[in-house]
């Protein structure tokens, strides 16, 4: 070891551009069990960190779909070679004035599925719908929300998602896989929105929905004639302000047609695969158009 003081040779004189780039040699499992843990974030900071935003599409749905928006119901018979198995992931709710005896799935009967595309439809505890712009498969996945101090699923849309859906509404009917099969497009009558943006941040994974619903068209329905009439003209009313898809079918295979609008998926140009209609709480409707279930 050199004395303190001796003068420095010039084999101890470094130039820094001579000096060689460093490298580490531990591995990112080392470095990371080297590196501090994060704090975690407090509530409040949490609360702080921005939240992804939605514009919700605000205008006239008409032009998202193309015409034309009604394709009735051709006659085709059931194909009995093909096995859909009916809808058992969720227990039918039965809308008043029906009864669990009521349904009975009989060829000469009609019904209808109904999928909001944007609204909320008049029977508590089914599923509304948003129309936004986001171009991300993720903003299609939907989640429990508040409608009206309700929680009920929330049904997410994008134009390209909705025309595939569409898409495969006709394909299904032209197949007929479940016999005669019509669809309709029904666009809202409203001329105002009440907002444009909605926040992701307001999902609830895990909700159970209330097992016992009203509605709010059909309660009265069982009267007279008259109060039948003018429950059915209160839901046109009220529904005139949803954008919607209609699905006729005979009532026989109206559990298959929810089987099938279950599974179905939408996939991205990214090959990002979501199920649209997942745990969705659909409306069946009778064949004088009045609420049956919700399933």
């Amino acid at each position: 070891m050199k004395e303190w003081g001796t003068a420095v040779d010039d084999n101890e004189i470094y130039d820094i551009q001579e000096l060689e780039e460093f490298r580490s040699f531990l591995t990112r499992h080392e470095h990371n069990a080297s590196s501090p843990p994060r704090r975690p974030l407090s509530p409040l900071q949490a609360e702080e960190r921005p939240r992804k935003r939605l514009k919700v599409e605000a205008g006239s749905l008409f032009s998202w779909i193309p015409q034309p928006h009604i394709h009735t119901s051709p006659y085709r018979p059931r194909d009995a070679a093909v096995t859909i198995h009916p809808f058992s992931k969720a227990k039918p709710i039965i809308l008043p004035p029906h009864t669990f005896t009521d349904f009975v799935p009989l060829p000469q009967t009609r019904t209808a599925w109904i999928v909001p595309v944007r609204g909320t439809l008049p029977w508590e505890g089914s599923s509304s719908a948003v129309a936004h712009t986001s171009s991300d498969p993720s903003d299609l996945k939907p989640f429990d929300g508040t409608v009206s101090g309700i929680i009920c699923r929330q049904i997410m849309w994008n134009k390209v998602s909705l025309v595939e859906f569409w898409t495969f509404l006709l394909t299904l009917r032209d197949k007929g896989t479940l016999g005669s099969i019509g669809i309709s497009f029904h666009t809202s009558h409203s001329s105002t929105r009440s907002c444009t943006q909605i926040s992701t941040a307001s999902a609830h994974e895990g909700y159970q929905g209330p097992s016992e619903v009203t509605s709010t068209v059909d309660k009265d329905a069982s009267g007279n004639n008259e109060r039948s009439s003018s429950s059915r003209s209160n839901y046109r009313s009220i529904i005139k302000d949803v954008d919607y898809i209609k699905i006729y079918h005979d009532g026989a295979v109206a559990m298959r047609v929810r089987s099938v609008l279950d599974a179905w998926r939408y996939i991205s140009p990214s090959n990002d695969k979501v199920r649209v209609l997942l745990e969705a709480k659909l409306v069946l409707l009778d064949e004088r158009a009045r609420g049956l279930l919700i399933c």
